[in-house]
């Protein structure tokens, strides 16, 4: 199954430097569709819900691309 896991950066034009913005991936991606989450199926042909850890591995792949990840408590409000 192919998943592709949604997360919203910021650009700052002063430093050049991208920041990975949780609110935004926590307000305009996961609150869209019930129950929350950011992860598509291409199986499914929608978003599915899927375990923390997907969110995680993202996270994680957005750091070895040098966006600074600085909000470790986004998934709850």
């Amino acid at each position: 199954m192919g998943l592709t896991t949604h997360l919203v950066v910021a650009f700052d034009h002063d430093t050049k430097t991208f920041t990975f913005d949780g609110d935004g991936s926590r307000e305009w991606i996961r609150r869209l569709f019930t129950p929350e989450t950011n992860t598509w199926s291409d199986e499914a042909g929608e978003y599915v819900e899927v375990h923390h850890s997907f969110e995680t591995e993202a996270l994680r792949a957005l750091q070895e691309l040098g966006v600074s990840v600085l909000d470790h408590n986004w998934q709850k409000r």
